[in-house]
Order: C-alpha cells, then sequence, then structure tokens
C-alpha cells in the first residue's frame, strides 16, 4: 500500500508523515497548496482506526483495502500484545513491525528464488526449441535427400528396363511359348 501522507492527531498538534519522517504542518504557499490540492485529488482520504487511535491516509488505494489491511494491523498488534500482558501497544506495534518486515524480506528472497527459477526455465525452454529446430531442419534435410535419391533410383530402373527392354521382351514371348 503506498501512503502519500499519513496524518497523526496529537497533543502537540498535527503532525505529516513523509517518507517515514514527521513533520510539523506549517503554512504552505500558494503553489504548494495547489501542488497539494491537485495531487489530494487523486487520491482518497481514509480514516482508519488502528489500536484504538484515528490515523488519516491520504492514498491511491480504494478506502474498503485501505480498512482491511488497518483491521489486519489492529489484530497483529493485539495478538502480540495478548501474547505478553506486560507488553505496551507501542512494543506490541514494533515486535509487529519487525515481524511483518522479517516475512517482506523472506517473501522478497523466495520471490528472487522464483524469478531465477522461472528464467532458468526459459533457458531450458529456448535450448529445447534450438535442439527441436535443428532436428526439424535435419529431419527435412533427410527428406529431401531421400526425395532426391527416389527419382535417382526409378530413373536407374526406367534405364536399367529400357536397355533390357528386349531381353524382357523376347523373356516374356518364350514364357508364352
Amino acid at each position: 500500500m503506498n501512503i502519500n501522507s499519513l496524518k497523526i492527531k496529537e497533543r502537540d498538534g498535527l503532525f505529516i508523515m513523509k517518507n517515514n519522517i514527521a513533520e510539523p504542518e506549517y503554512e504552505k504557499n500558494e503553489l504548494e497548496k495547489s501542488e497539494l490540492e491537485n495531487n489530494e485529488n487523486r487520491k482518497n482520504k481514509v480514516v482508519v482506526q488502528i489500536c484504538d487511535k484515528e490515523y488519516t491516509l491520504l492514498t491511491e488505494e480504494q478506502e474498503s483495502y485501505v480498512k482491511e489491511i488497518a483491521a489486519e494491523v489492529t489484530g497483529m498488534i493485539d495478538a502480540t500484545a495478548y501474547k505478553n500482558l506486560r507488553t505496551s501497544k507501542l512494543d506490541a506495534a514494533m515486535i509487529t513491525c519487525l515481524d511483518l518486515c522479517d516475512k517482506l524480506h523472506k517473501m522478497s528472497r523466495d520471490n528472487d528464488n522464483m524469478r531465477r527459477e522461472i528464467v532458468g526455465y526459459i533457458d531450458d525452454i529456448g535450448k529445447l526449441s534450438k535442439k527441436l529446430s535443428a532436428y526439424e531442419r535435419q529431419k527435412s534435410g533427410r527428406r529431401q535427400d531421400e526425395q532426391e535419391e527416389r527419382p535417382n533410383v526409378s530413373s536407374a530402373i526406367q534405364k536399367f528396363i529400357g536397355n533390357n527392354s528386349e531381353n524382357i521382351d523376347n523373356s516374356a514371348v518364350e514364357d508364352e511359348k
């Protein structure tokens, strides 16, 4: 999920998360305001609750998807906190983040391994395709050779018959007598 900004309501004021850095919101000039409005018009503003805390997210994702993710995150944090009752929500959130990051790295590694396997399979298919083409060329070459030999065989038979036609005719006549 690509979240471009995250507004967190805190006691000390309003902060905006940009590139994982919390910055206090400040008065923007007209150009920055129009740029922000243009970007915001293309994005969805979604309010979610994670662990009883409200977050306003600005994202290109659908609201239902963002809320589903937020509910899943809340469930994971609550499950981590439940495993150890002495764990604070913040500690449970950090443990959940570490767990998710670990899963992401493992999935990325698995994805890279699968891509390498697929590339290997594609290479194998290419080699087999070349072998098949060479075999078909060789086979069609044999057919051409056989076809070229057949007229030669039949012309040789015709020559033989032509040269020996008197003998064949005479033998046929003799057989009839």
